[in-house]
């Protein structure tokens, strides 16, 4: 027998988090989907803050261990936390051997289960052997190209690309494009595509890169971008294939559950701002190739067994690009757990509970004028307004943002597409409206 337990933790890819910021519903919305009954939570949320939730969207684990210092830093709490500690230490030692879960594979983790191990818990397979100076280097943008350029079904799906150091070695190479040809340049370490901008021959690489001042306060609080001065620095240059305008955005999740044995969890359709920036995604069957799935799922199960034998377990992601001459691109490589990942995973709950395929659209930009302070108010707001216009159904994930400006994440749910896009249209509609 084993207990299962998942450690909310995608707040420790970043440093220094705010108690407010960390305190909510999310931690807890991130994981549920994918507990099993009896299962133990460790989350960063306040009693306060456990709002009433629908069975069928988000199931109540067993218990929900809370340290008493709410941050961004679950894992590094619980290790401060004498009390909470030896709470988790009892209950995984209980029904012999423990499989965990996890959002991202952090320094504070590796040092937890290395603690709980020492306190005589049995941890299983699940657990990761390598360490996590690893995953924090293939987290960044030239530390994943490294690693996918050693794996030839990754690799051969690459676009050309190479890490400068300085704007000097990033102005020589543009200086040496081919006409007509344009770059993308990524910063090493950033989330949802910031500071990402498009280049060609003849730019100045100087000016174009001051457009990317406002994410360097996100870049210093980085994690994985720690050891490299404020995060700007390297950036990775990648041939842009096809045009951001009409290329196909697809991200793919798995997991990695043992050596050689790797899960395809499943795959959607990213919604970016001017085809970089992460804002939602979508998910229907037919907005897939066949072909292009058998081609990403066979990229995803060769890179999760590399991976395996280097001693990981837990979630990774790939992002692909098909450009609109229907030709597929691995684009790039995240080590945690994805957005998409979470609203495919609510998704697949709430069609087995209605027994009947089901279309989705999560974005994740839903702006807020009105004061909303919790999902379960946004979602009392909106019930009424949608029940009479629209025949899918709209879901509150989270809110996040501070006292200037909130945002929200609205997952819009249709047995076709057309309906789930029709929701999520009436749900920015009635947000106007309450402006």
């Amino acid at each position: 027998m084993s207990t299962n337990v998942a450690f909310a933790n995608f707040g420790e890819l970043f440093a220094g988090g705010s108690s407010a910021k960390s305190d909510k519903l999310g931690a807890w919305q991130k994981l549920a989907p994918s507990l099993e009954a009896g299962a133990i939570l460790v989350a960063p949320v306040s009693p306060a803050n456990l709002e009433r939730r629908e069975d069928v969207l988000l199931p109540q684990p067993a218990r929900i261990l809370i340290p008493r210092r709410l941050s961004a830093s679950v894992c590094a709490d619980i290790l401060r936390d004498d009390d909470a500690l030896d709470d988790l230490v009892t209950a995984l030692t209980r029904d012999g051997e423990v499989e965990i879960a996890f959002q991202v594979y952090s320094r504070h983790l590796e040092k937890l289960l290395r603690t709980l191990e020492e306190r005589g818990v049995r941890l299983g397979d699940s657990r990761p052997t390598l360490s996590a100076r690893t995953v924090h280097l293939w987290n960044t943008k030239v530390g994943g190209q490294m690693l996918l350029a050693g794996i030839p079904d990754a690799a051969s799906l690459r676009p050309p690309a190479t890490p400068v150091h300085t704007v000097r070695e990033l102005q020589t190479l543009l200086d040496g494009l081919d006409p007509g040809a344009d770059v993308v340049v990524k910063l090493n370490a950033s989330i949802g595509g910031a500071g990402t901008v498009v280049l060609r021959r003849g730019s100045d690489a100087q000016a174009e890169l001051t457009t990317t001042a406002s994410v360097e306060p996100q870049l210093k609080k980085s994690w994985f971008a720690s050891r490299e001065g404020n995060g700007s620095w390297p950036r990775l240059v990648e041939l842009m294939v096809g045009s951001l305008e009409e290329n196909q955005s697809i991200t793919s999740d798995f997991v990695v559950a043992g050596e050689d044995r790797t899960t395809f969890v499943g795959l959607a359709e990213q919604l970016l701002a001017a085809g970089l920036a992460y804002r939602g995604c979508r998910y229907d069957r037919s907005l897939f190739a066949p072909e292009h799935v058998s081609r990403i799922a066979e990229t995803g199960f060769a890179v999760g067994n590399v991976m395996s034998r280097r001693g990981y377990r837990g979630p990774f992601n790939l992002d692909f690009v098909v450009t609109p001459e229907n030709k597929l691109f691995l684009v790039e490589i995240n080590v945690r757990q994805s957005a998409p990942n979470d609203q495919l995973r609510l998704a697949d709950r709430l069609r087995a509970a209605h027994g009947h395929e089901l279309s989705f659209v999560c974005e994740e930009d839903v702006s807020l004028a009105e004061p909303f302070e919790s999902t379960l108010a946004l979602s009392d707001y909106l019930a009424p307004l949608l029940a009479d216009s629209e025949p899918g159904r709209a879901y509150v994930l989270n809110i996040y943002g501070d006292e200037r400006q909130r945002f929200a994440c609205v997952m819009s749910v249709g047995e076709t597409l057309d309906e789930a896009e029709g929701v999520q249209r009436s749900v920015r509609r009635h947000l106007a409206v309450a402006a």
